[in-house]
């Protein structure tokens, strides 16, 4: 397979991004210009039909599907997108002849939720077709009067994802049959796929009234509170499906994306643990792992993990970035940059990856290099507060302290809601003798969440300054929690001062 230019990787990269936001249209037109720089690279034409499919493109899908296998015949991802685009063509055994042969490709395929869903649809309306031929018009209601809930019209095109057919459909099923739970659950995500999230809501709320015992309208009831911020209603439904179905890999890591928010990180780990271990090629629960444990400061445990993320998305910035946080947090600093850089590669716009990679530099005292990388940031985003933040920093450590301080203020005025920047400020000015500016830019750090040590400690000792023993006092109660080596620090400074 032809390798991508950076080029043609930077316009992948930006489709993904515009993708993920829900734009196919410009995300299609980007893996274009991607393809126009790689023409035989099969991933970026399966990058395109995915686009197509998302638009509903489904012929042209197909071409970019084919155009892919041509280049790669052994491509599972791309056999088994081609076989689900057949599935919205109306050609299930196309499509299952597809996916099997994706799935002899790539074993691993076979346990993704989405795919196995394709193919069970697939062999239903097949072996349906062999009986009789597919109603063409709205002969739903015959079928429903047949009593078999898999013969449903509405069921059938909802697991064809075509969900504003189904809709009505599956509202004759509940009228006719108002006491089959599976049909509430049916109409119920319909609904949630049309993005009527609160008469969704109702339904799965009367399937779990008929069938108290139904594991996925027990997640989906979450998911709907989770989507309506009822967040603690949410864990108790996850916690409702897990009961019914341990290995239920969704409301486990959906459990965790609750239980983020809420920030009850240890119960969020545990719960992406466990989705890892029901998956442990899922690289979006892999992903979040790494990140969180990154985030709570157990970075030697999230680098393996982000790791084998790479592995498995080796297309990913964001990784690469977080990989290279956790890295430089450990003093890995030549790893870190190394990590930045390819994150650059793959996303020259990434503003992250330039400040964190000019941070590596800093730590190494290599601050023309820190400075020419914060040069790349700002003729990319000119009002970066970001990057004036960090550019502060970088002044600082070369003894420019007037220059850091116009940084610092130029930070502040385009993002005053940046901790660390406060915190810097803070720190300068506690150095410089300013000790009332420096007391006002880290109480303004810890009113932003900056609850770190040295911000205490440091605040601490602008009050010993100004003579205020007592709120210097107060720091140490803080302290004690946090860092018990810089409370007793703290304490033997005060007493030294007060002397």
């Amino acid at each position: 397979m032809e390798p991508l230019s950076s080029s043609a990787r930077w316009w992948l990269s930006l489709g993904r991004a515009k993708a993920e936001a829900g734009d196919y249209r410009s995300a299609l037109r980007c893996h274009q210009r991607a393809l126009a720089l790689s023409p035989n690279n099969a991933y970026a034409h399966c990058c395109v039909g995915y686009c197509h499919c998302s638009l509903k493109e489904f012929e042209e899908a197909v071409k970019a599907y084919d155009r892919a296998l041509q280049i790669r015949p052994d491509y599972a991802y791309a056999r088994a997108e081609l076989g689900r685009a057949f599935l919205y063509l109306g050609k299930p055994q196309g499509a299952a002849e597809e996916l099997n042969r994706a799935f002899r490709i790539e074993p691993a395929l076979r346990k993704t939720a989405v795919y196995q869903k394709a193919l069970g649809s697939a062999l239903a309306q097949t072996a349906r077709l062999r009986k009789r031929s597919m109603p063409t018009k709205p002969l739903w209601r015959l079928l429903l009067t047949m009593g078999s809930r898999t013969t449903g019209w509405g069921w059938t095109l909802l697991t064809l994802e075509r969900y504003d057919e189904a809709e009505q459909p599956l509202r004759a099923a509940v009228r006719l049959e108002p006491k089959e739970a599976n049909w509430h659950y049916d109409l119920g995500l319909a609904l949630q796929q049309l993005g009527k999230t609160t008469e969704a809501r109702e339904q799965i709320e009367a399937c779990i009234k008929l069938k108290p015992s139904h594991p996925e309208a027990r997640y989906c009831l979450g998911l709907a509170y989770q989507n309506e911020k009822r967040l603690d209603e949410a864990v108790v439904e996850y916690l409702q499906a897990i009961n019914l179905q341990p290995d239920y890999f969704y409301a486990h890591y959906n459990l965790a994306l609750v239980y983020e928010e809420l920030q009850r990180n240890n119960d969020a780990l545990d719960s992406y643990r466990k989705a890892v271990s029901l998956d442990p090629n899922d690289s979006i629960a892999l992903g979040n792992l790494g990140r969180l444990l990154a985030k709570t400061g157990s970075n030697e445990d999230a680098i393996p993990i982000l790791k084998r993320v790479i592995e498995l998305i080796p297309t990913d910035a964001n990784v690469r970035v977080c990989l290279g946080w956790a890295l430089l947090q450990t003093g890995r600093f030549r790893d870190a940059i190394q990590s930045y850089e390819s994150a650059l590669e793959l996303t020259p716009e990434f503003m992250a990856a330039y400040c964190n990679l000019s941070l590596c530099h800093w730590n190494l005292h290599e601050y023309e290099e820190a400075i020419e990388v914060l040069r790349r940031a700002l003729a990319i985003e000119p009002e970066s507060g970001e990057a004036y933040g960090v550019l502060g920093l970088v002044l600082d450590g070369q003894g420019k302290r007037d220059d850091a301080r116009v940084a610092y203020e130029r930070a502040l005025e385009l993002n005053p809601e940046i901790p660390e920047t406060w915190h810097n400020f803070g720190e300068l000015d506690l150095e410089i003798g300013r000790y009332n500016d420096a007391v006002n830019n880290l109480e303004k750090a810890l009113a932003l969440m900056h609850e770190k040590a040295d911000t205490y400690y440091s605040l601490a000792v602008a009050h010993l300054k100004l003579g205020n023993t007592a709120a210097a006092l107060a720091q140490c109660e803080v302290l004690h929690s946090l860092d018990a080596d810089k409370e007793r620090d703290l304490r033997s400074k005060i007493i030294s001062e007060t002397a």
